[in-house]
């Protein structure tokens, strides 16, 4: 996921275009997949707060489960950055 985040955020910086083909590509069959994904986990991640003292700590003292949850955060703030990107370029295309 990451290099295509980064791939996206380079297209905006450098107000690079994309084809069609490789947004739609990208709507579709990444953040359509990906998206859904991530939601997912996160939500999980926050029900199972609770548990948190039973999954335990890693070495360095912090909680496996907070660790885990800040990554899914992490993925999902990536792709919802990333999927703007792409709808904005579609409109931008289809003007």
């Amino acid at each position: 996921m990451r290099p295509t985040f980064e791939y996206l955020v380079n297209v905006r910086r450098k107000g690079l275009d994309i084809d069609d083909t490789k947004l739609n590509d990208l709507d579709q069959n990444f953040f359509g997949f990906y998206n859904d994904i991530v939601d997912e986990i996160v939500s999980q991640l926050i029900y199972k707060d609770n548990y948190r003292e039973i999954i335990g700590k890693d070495s360095s003292g912090e909680y496996i489960l907070d660790r885990m949850l800040k990554r899914a955060k992490d993925y999902q703030a990536m792709l919802t950055d990333g999927y703007s990107i792409v709808k904005g370029k579609i409109a931008d295309n289809a003007r």
